[in-house]
């Protein structure tokens, strides 16, 4: 947060799980953190896990700093996030600030990602370009802000990284 806050109030579900958090200035006031939310809201599974994530500011849905206001996970039988797909103010699909909206994972044994495939909005494969300056919506330098242009205007036909089996 902004620092600003004097009191944070949380709800929980039966299981002790952090179902609602809401922060408050010092007189009573609902404050707003760097990102623009006010409260957070979680869902969580039978097995206790984050399955939905929602920010709000002022009682609506907030697209965060890195372009979402929810975010969903499903899980395997391990408990690793096999899933997260984003979502805006309208929970309509909306790109991570990596540029895809949902990535799905397959995970080893020993609880390594062995294989990730990204999708985007429209749920047709993207393919990632790992240079400096594309995982922020805030380039710092010349550098960062060419190769995140670069990279935003390249159309891509493969999605999947496979690790080898040892990782």
């Amino acid at each position: 947060l902004n620092n600003t806050y004097v009191r944070r109030e949380r709800e929980y579900d039966e299981p002790w799980n952090v179902k609602t958090e809401r922060y408050y200035d010092t007189d009573g006031n609902r404050i707003l953190s760097k990102e623009g939310y006010d409260e957070i809201r979680r869902v969580f599974d039978e097995k206790k896990q984050a399955v939905r994530t929602e920010y709000y500011a002022e009682g609506k849905l907030h697209n965060l700093a890195n372009g979402y206001a929810v975010l969903v996970r499903e899980y395997d039988e391990q408990g690793a996030a096999a899933e997260e797909s984003y979502y805006g103010e309208q929970e309509e699909p909306v790109l991570s600030t990596a540029g895809y909206h949902r990535i799905v994972r397959t995970w080893t044994d020993r609880s390594h990602v062995s294989s990730e495939a990204w999708f985007g909005a429209d749920g047709r494969p993207v393919t990632l370009v790992d240079v400096p300056g594309t995982y922020s919506l805030r380039p710092v330098s010349e550098e960062e802000r060419a190769a995140a242009a670069a990279a935003a205007s390249r159309a891509a036909p493969s999605c999947r990284r496979t690790w080898p089996a040892w990782a």
